[in-house]
């Protein structure tokens, strides 16, 4: 099983780097872990 450590000193990733909904966005700052880190590393782990 894989586990993600999110330290308290992340500056997380700009929101313009990614294509969030509008409904979203008011509510966002900034993203911490990318929607395509998590399948990857979801894929990797159902691949053993």
């Amino acid at each position: 099983m894989f586990f993600f450590q999110i330290s308290d000193e992340e500056q997380g990733y700009d929101l313009d780097l990614f294509c969030i909904p509008k409904h979203y966005a008011a509510d966002l700052e900034r993203v911490y872990i990318p929607h395509g880190l998590i399948l990857d590393r979801w894929v990797a782990s159902n691949t053993i």
